[in-house]
């Protein structure tokens, strides 16, 4: 009952021309200005203009404004952060300076908790904190703390099969975190997410559900009992994390061999057929039709980027077709 459970969380919020800020997928440690593009059901294509961005531009930046550019997301998305968020949590900012003005004020606004202020520094087409999360702006994460150690579904690589060991490297304001694998990248490459996200999970979750658990420098084998101890670092409590459904309700929202749409994680404007493998816990393995289970990926059972059947052809978003089986080459005929 896919189609029941995503209109539970159909409501758009974010409109054409909305200005938000992006997490910048090739520097996580930033976010830039960017405007919605198009909206298609809750999907929301973002682009980052010159007006408010006067950085380098890598040519095959897809974040970046241009004819072909298409970054497609959930409004949901991690990507996605209100207007003066970066200022507000002292985050990296890529953006002209007149854009990092008004940023600046509504951060203010947000530390005085001034209403009134806030609306008169936000523009009409300003995101603000209350459409992209109902969590009060100023409430502290409760039980997170710096240090503490958990288990990561990178939100930004390349396979969406493994988790990673991982570290909370910053408590931020608004309920957010900043996170890193552990590793010698662990700074240059952290991630802001908030503590409700589904890409979190309490350590041994990967070996508890038969999942791939990619250690510091990559390392195959891996022992948390040990790791904890060498490192004198503290598990992060698992009430902390998102509760894992009963498995009933998963069965009842997308049972095993059940066929839907699903986006691609990794070129995240392809929307494709796909089939639910497996259940692992909260996760769905979502097999891509035609293709290789190498290319499986796992959801979130509550994803706003798993479909129903026929979401594509009701919204007019092209469907990938399935990955064609290759034939073998036909045998030349012996002459006689």
């Amino acid at each position: 009952m896919l189609s029941h459970e995503f209109e539970i969380h159909s409501r758009m919020l974010i409109q054409v021309n909305d200005r938000v800020e992006l997490l910048d997928y090739s520097n996580s440690t930033r976010v830039r200005p960017a405007r919605v593009k198009k909206v298609v059901g809750r999907r929301i294509c973002v682009h980052v203009k010159v007006e408010d961005f006067d950085g380098d531009v890598d040519d095959d930046d897809r974040q970046v404004f241009g004819e072909e550019s298409e970054f497609w997301v959930d409004q949901s998305s991690f990507y996605l952060f209100h207007v003066g968020w970066a200022c507000y949590n002292n985050y990296g900012l890529g953006s002209t300076k007149e854009y990092r003005k008004h940023a600046q004020k509504i951060a203010e606004a947000l530390t005085t908790n001034s209403n009134d202020l806030l609306n008169d520094r936000t523009k009409r087409n300003d995101v603000t904190p209350a459409k992209l999360r109902s969590w009060n702006i100023n409430k502290v994460p409760l039980g997170w703390q710096k240090g503490m150690r958990f288990e990561l579904m990178d939100p930004l690589a390349q396979m969406f099969n493994e988790l990673r060991v991982a570290s909370v490297l910053e408590v931020l304001k608004g309920g957010y975190l900043r996170v890193g694998m552990d590793g010698p990248d662990v700074e240059s490459e952290c991630i802001p997410l908030h503590c409700t996200s589904p890409f979190m999970f309490p350590v041994g979750y990967a070996e508890k559900y038969g999942i791939k658990l990619g250690g510091p420098n990559d390392t195959e084998k891996f022992d948390w009992n040990d790791y904890l101890q060498q490192s004198g670092a503290i598990a992060a409590p698992e009430s902390l994390f998102r509760p894992i459904p009963d498995e009933k309700y998963i069965t009842f929202v997308s049972q095993i061999g059940a066929k839907l749409e699903s986006s691609d994680m990794c070129e995240n404007h392809l929307v494709c057929p796909a089939t639910v493998a497996a259940h692992k816990g909260r996760l769905l393995q979502i097999h891509f039709d035609g293709w290789e289970d190498s290319y499986d990926q796992l959801f979130d059972v509550h994803s706003c980027d798993i479909f129903p059947l026929g979401w594509s052809e009701m919204h007019g978003y092209k469907l990938e077709p399935p990955k064609a089986e290759e034939e073998p080459p036909k045998k030349k005929k012996k002459k006689g």
